[in-house]
């Protein structure tokens, strides 16, 4: 019995790894397919539309440039996910570089961001990862589909639970669909006792929060970051 559950357990992990390696490769086929299309259809307007004033001009190739640094931005993201896998461990200490590679992925995208973040060392080793596919999953949907200027990214961990919440000033979630990224933040949340809430946040965006609650004694000895 033991030996076939081990069995079982391997086949359902690896069914994890192709599964999340197909969504990755979809993601990765729409991102290329939006961002050149979209710089395909902008450039060739530039090129062929002799009525264009340089106003019209300069604002036609600095909505090109948007997209090619937006595109950019969301494909590293995806390609950082192909390289961990979806259940690497994040050591001891490194999650806040893992954060803040995500940051200036967005930044480099031109949307302005603020990370907060406190009682990461507190954090084991599956928390440290379902917190950082939560801000990365939630992060990526904001450079794709928020339109948003301004993203505030927040982690609280204390004894109780680690709370995550990402929040845009985009235009709000009418053009976000719950796909697999989404589906799949539920369910490693869910997995650690926690959920998943994606909601308008105030005033215009989208806010996504986590809440992942601590068991008592979950701090490992010594670590810190």
């Amino acid at each position: 019995a033991g030996v076939a559950a081990r069995r079982a357990e391997r086949l359902a992990v690896e069914n994890g790894v192709l599964a999340e390696r197909a969504r990755i490769g979809r993601d990765v086929h729409d991102v290329l397919s939006h961002s050149l299309g979209a710089i395909g259809v902008r450039a060739g307007v530039a090129a062929h539309v002799t009525t264009l004033d340089a106003a019209a001009l300069r604002s036609t190739l600095a909505e090109v440039e948007r997209t090619a640094r937006s595109g950019v931005a969301e494909l590293g993201l995806l390609l950082a996910a192909t390289r961990a896998g979806p259940d690497e461990l994040i050591p001891d200490g490194a999650l806040p570089a893992r954060l803040r590679e995500t940051v200036a992925a967005a930044e480099a995208a031109g949307i302005a961001v603020t990370l907060a973040a406190e009682g990461l060392h507190i954090l084991r080793g599956q928390e440290r990862v379902a917190v950082h596919h939560v801000v990365r999953e939630a992060v990526t949907n904001v450079i794709r589909h928020a339109g948003a200027a301004r993203c505030d990214v927040t982690v609280h961990t204390d004894d109780d639970a680690v709370r995550v919440s990402v929040v845009d000033d985009g235009v709000g979630r009418a053009p976000l669909t719950e796909g697999d990224g989404l589906r799949g933040l539920r369910e490693r949340v869910a997995l650690l006792g926690g959920g998943l809430a994606v909601r308008d946040a105030a005033g215009s965006g989208v806010r996504v929060d986590a809440v992942i609650p601590r068991p008592a004694g979950a701090e490992e000895p010594g670590s810190r970051s």
